[in-house]
């Protein structure tokens, strides 16, 4: 990993722990974490965000991607909504292992 990706790793992280601990703050139901995985050789076309809620909680879902894509904004990562996506912790692990 270059010099450069660890630097937007650690901003990416950084901002992803914000929309997390935001989450956990507002007691989001269903909300239970968050993740990405990228490949820094194809940023940021390859950057996917998972947020892991159990149930069904669509005002839930809506504010996580919508507050996820807004915290990339801020970093000049203009990430569509269809990447990032809601998903529960065995749909998450089913298709990642």
């Amino acid at each position: 990993m270059r010099k450069t990706d660890k630097l937007l790793e650690r901003q990416l992280i950084d901002a992803l722990n914000s929309v997390c601990e935001a989450a956990l703050d507002a007691a989001l139901p269903g909300f239970q974490w968050l993740t990405h995985h990228v490949d820094y050789r194809r940023f940021p076309a390859s950057l996917a965000v998972f947020c892991i809620v159990e149930g069904d909680y669509p005002q839930s879902k809506a504010w996580l991607v919508n507050a996820v894509c807004r915290a990339l904004l801020d970093l000049n990562i203009a990430l569509p909504a269809n990447r990032c996506q809601c998903l529960s912790e065995a749909s998450y692990r089913q298709r990642f292992g």
